[in-house]
């Protein structure tokens, strides 16, 4: 029997995004489909960031007002065993990130982080997901969200779907012409974009309906910092999702260069394909790449097939202003 492969997604403030595809496919021959982010060039220089608001003394911006833009990619292969087609698909989707209203639960006071996902190409529909948060001088934490809690700033725009799995996979899951594969590569693919944070998806807790607190961040961050995630452990007493900041850097992004910390994220679930590697600065969450190789199986466990999916997200906004290229915005 095969490990258990875990969702990937979305940030580790929203770690689980909806897997986008668009659809394609080839005989393993022809060249991996690629997306293009948005430059800086031709940007008039009167643009400039607006520095989003903090707490004084806390590193995350969670303050309500504040707002980001960013631009997500994924790329995905799906590969029948046995045979020499690949399907291949990629996709680009729009995110804008929102502090909005408090939710008071466990004992304390959380921000709801909502994203809106528009997937480039796709129907005029926003795909919906949020989180709470809340920091002090010790870390940031996220409440997970379960599958029966509602959203709880307000009712949704008629043009707004909560985690709904994007129009392109269906595009994808369409060129399988054989049923049975068809039908695990669906069930794959929604494991992958379902409901709840990366570490959430493999939790127990999820299905007895009981939220967990996790550790975003562990304060100070610092290079060689580490922390469980999540405080569930293995059969060996190892955390399920721990992180390790590896670096302090500069990173230049759509929305101009930004000093910021990199961190990876560990865990036994994961196989040597996978990887999963976020970056965090004072302007709030900055990058993410990640990575994962699954297997697709049919209802009995019989492997059918291999898929692999990336992503690759970059802030390209914040607070409704641009950056200006080359511009150091660390505020450090």
């Amino acid at each position: 029997m095969s490990r258990p492969r875990v969702a990937l997604i979305g940030s580790l403030v929203s770690l689980l995004t909806a897997v986008s595809i668009l659809s394609g496919c080839s005989n393993g021959s022809g060249s991996r489909a690629t997306a293009t982010l948005p430059t800086q060039a031709g940007l008039p220089e009167a643009l400039s960031r607006a520095r989003p608001s903090r707490e004084p003394g806390l590193f995350y911006p969670l303050v309500p007002g504040n707002h980001w833009s960013y631009v997500l990619e994924t790329y995905t292969e799906i590969r029948p065993l046995g045979d020499t087609t690949v399907f291949r698909g990629s996709a680009v989707d729009d995110i804008a990130r929102s502090i909005d209203c408090p939710s008071d639960r466990v004992g304390f006071t959380w921000r709801v982080q909502t994203d809106r996902y528009r997937e480039r190409g796709g129907p005029p529909v926003d795909r919906i997901d949020w989180t709470r948060l809340r920091q002090d001088r010790t870390g940031l934490f996220e409440l997970e969200v379960i599958p029966t809690d509602p959203y709880p700033c307000g009712p949704l725009l008629s043009s707004s779907t909560l985690r709904s799995r994007a129009v392109s996979s269906e595009r994808l899951l369409a060129l399988i012409a054989d049923p049975r594969l068809r039908r695990a590569a669906a069930g794959a693919l929604a494991r992958l974009s379902g409901p709840g944070s990366l570490e959430a998806s493999i939790s127990p807790r999820l299905s007895q309906l009981e939220a967990t607190t996790l550790v975003r961040l562990r304060y100070p961050l610092r290079p060689g910092a580490t922390w469980a995630i999540r405080p569930e452990t293995d059969s060996h007493g190892a955390p399920t999702f721990s992180a390790e900041v590896e670096a302090r850097e500069t990173l230049t992004l759509p929305a101009g260069r930004f000093r910021g910390y990199r961190i990876r994220l560990h865990s036994p679930f994961f196989g040597p394909e996978d990887s999963i590697v976020v970056w965090y600065g004072r302007a709030g969450f900055l990058a993410m790449d990640t990575r994962q190789a699954f297997l697709i199986t049919d209802e009995s466990g019989n492997v059918l097939g291999t898929g692999m999916s990336t992503q690759r997200e970059r802030l390209t906004g914040v607070n409704g202003a641009l950056g200006i290229a080359g511009a150091e915005t660390d505020d450090e």
